[in-house]
């Protein structure tokens, strides 16, 4: 029974948020805040991935009968 007290007790205290964190927890928002940027600035048209695609598989084509 003594170890299930402790573990609620370590698991109590663990689960207490340190102000010292709080540095790190703002820099891994700030990091998520840019990955979604740039996730948003790198998202393709689908029509324009299509027609990339579509000319690129020409080009190769065409290469291989030069």
């Amino acid at each position: 029974m003594g170890r299930r007290r402790e573990t609620e007790k370590s698991s109590e205290e663990l689960s207490q948020p340190l102000l010292e964190h709080e540095a790190l927890r703002e820099k891994a928002d700030d990091a998520a805040k840019g990955n979604e940027a740039y996730k948003s600035n790198m998202k393709w048209d689908i029509g324009v991935q299509k027609a990339l695609v579509i000319v690129a598989v020409y080009i190769e084509i065409g290469a291989c009968y030069l």
